[in-house]
């Protein structure tokens, strides 16, 4: 849907994947020409780098191997699902085939993942059959999960609005299940702990089936029709939907060959790393003639509506005026961006914090293990500093181009990260690689010095949904609402922090700008005032 001879000012405040997806997407939808005088997007980025926390780094050793090294996200998944094919339209938008590397669902790395317990690695089943071959400690809780849940009565607890991951689980299910498997997950993707993190979030779909009927199991399928059925009731949603298998279907018979392969395939990447995708759009971006980045010039304030616009005011004191704001900046950041205003509780949300070491060592597949890599429990995070092994070179070989090393990302911090690194001494790089290769010698038994090491410690870098964080959405909703769709929000604190649900989230909310542009604001086919999260706050 195009919004060309429609056209506002539009600011994105952000340049990480959520701006850029932002801004690209207003971009092809407002088109560009030679005659354009004036910028009609304008890119503001704090720093002087565009990206994000999407990092990809390449360092030539003396013995002739290039290492490539991710400081942030190293895969992007693939799945029949709108945040899959919203990336996948921008490899095709971008022509990113040549690009792109695959690891097939057959490969060990996509088959196989580990949890670490009881000081061993501990395989996890892959399919419903593996829970009679791969019965390991963490995953024996499942079977008397499932008696708990169908022999337990109902115990929902009606006077709370959510609860953690920890105390939901608790209720339904053996507790083990969470400290030795349900934590050990979270933490990778989340970086948090389920004993805090909120149910009703992360957990929705089972949240909602306990809801409806009191037991997990038995209302999946319930919970299930009562989407649907919220779904068919929303000709906006419902229409996005059927635009999105529309589109799919068209870009298959396009490319049947690539796209098989991307239907083959668990998790894809890029040949020289997630940056790739990034730096695609940004490349993109300056092709356009009415659109202009502000790189290095933080946005200090944002000001109520006047004349229909929003004064955007930066750090060297120049002011935009924006028709219409897509604010993509960290959550916990946003609020002192706003003057004389009653903000919701959601802008003190906390962040969690990563610390990353990268290693790559001489030789190929110098462990026993295959697989993608492995996570660690909660019962094990006092015992260990990690919380996570990625095998890099087993899930995307190609990466190594040929190289005889064999590259791991190791992770510490997350859940754990205030309690581990109370001083600045405790980051010192020295001392964090020193722990790194000790988790490697004793996890994984590996005692060669490496080839090469990188330190790196992520700040506050994933938006943590603790428990009430949907209240505290509904809030921001709210307020977001008397800014008359002026100001909207977008990122990695509305819905997911993964990669493919930012760069949808960016792709629906331009999608409805656009609508709202042709058509008369107020259609009750467009639901309430557009605010970036309505949607979000809507379906959970």
């Amino acid at each position: 849907m195009s919004i060309q001879g429609i056209k506002p000012v539009y600011t994105v405040l952000g340049g990480g994947i959520s701006g850029l997806s932002s801004a690209w997407n207003l971009a092809k939808r407002l088109g560009s020409s030679e005659g354009d005088k004036k910028p009609a997007i304008y890119l503001v980025e704090a720093t002087n780098r565009l990206g994000g926390w999407i990092r990809s780094e390449k360092k030539e050793l003396g013995c002739g191997s290039t290492i490539l090294t991710e400081k942030g996200p190293r895969t992007l998944r693939v799945s029949n699902t709108m945040e899959s094919r919203s990336v996948f339209e921008l490899i095709e938008e971008l022509n990113l085939y040549d690009e792109v590397i695959f690891c097939p669902k057959s490969a060990p790395a996509s088959k196989n993942r580990f949890i670490y317990y009881n000081n061993k690695i501990c395989s996890l089943p892959a399919s419903p059959s593996h829970l009679f071959t791969r019965f390991s400690a963490p995953v024996r809780p499942i079977f008397s999960s499932i008696v708990k849940d169908l022999f337990t009565p109902r115990n929902t607890n009606t006077k709370v609005t959510d609860e953690s991951i920890s105390e939901f689980l608790g209720r339904r299910l053996d507790t083990r299940l969470d400290d030795r498997l349900i934590s050990a997950v979270l933490a990778g993707i989340y970086a948090g702990n389920s004993s805090e993190l909120s149910a009703k979030i992360i957990l929705n779909n089972l949240w909602r089936s306990e809801q409806i009927s009191g037991k997990i199991l038995t209302g999946l399928n319930k919970a299930k029709q009562e989407m649907e059925a919220k779904i068919s009731k929303n000709k906006y949603v419902k229409d996005c939907i059927e635009e999105d298998k529309e589109e799919w279907n068209a870009r298959v018979k396009r490319n049947p060959e690539f796209w098989g392969k991307i239907e083959k395939s668990s998790i894809i990447s890029f040949r020289n790393g997630i940056q790739t995708l990034t730096d695609s759009i940004k490349s993109n971006l300056q092709t356009h003639k009415n659109v202009e980045f502000i790189t290095d010039d933080p946005c200090t304030k944002i000001s109520r509506p006047k004349d229909n616009t929003i004064d955007i005011t930066l750090k060297s004191g120049r002011t935009l005026e924006s028709g219409i704001t897509i604010n993509t900046i960290p959550v916990n950041v946003s609020g002192k961006l706003f003057e004389d205003e009653k903000l919701p509780s959601i802008f003190n949300t906390k962040y969690s914090s990563v610390v990353v070491v990268n290693i790559a060592y001489k030789g190929i597949n110098p462990i026993p293990y295959r697989g993608f890599g492995f996570l660690v429990p909660r019962d094990a995070w006092e015992s260990t500093d990690v919380i996570g092994v990625v095998f890099d070179s087993q899930c995307l070989p190609e990466q190594d181009r040929g190289s005889d090393i064999s590259r791991f990302t190791v992770m510490m911090g997350g859940p754990m990260f205030d309690q581990k690194f109370k001083t600045p001494a405790d980051l010192s790089e020295d001392l964090l690689a020193e722990k790194a290769l000790t988790a490697m010698k004793n996890i994984l038994n590996i005692h060669e010095q490496p080839l090469d090491m990188s330190v790196s410690v992520a700040r506050n870098c994933i938006p943590l949904y603790n428990v009430g964080y949907h209240d505290e959405l509904v809030e921001l909703n709210s307020w977001l609402e008397t800014w008359d769709e002026k100001l909207l929000f977008s990122g990695a604190a509305y819905g997911s922090p993964s990669v493919n649900s930012c760069v949808l989230r960016s792709k629906l909310l331009v999608n409805k700008i656009a609508t709202r542009a042709l058509y008369q604001h107020g259609d009750s086919a467009l639901g309430n005032k557009m605010t970036g999260i309505d949607d979000v706050v809507d379906f959970y």
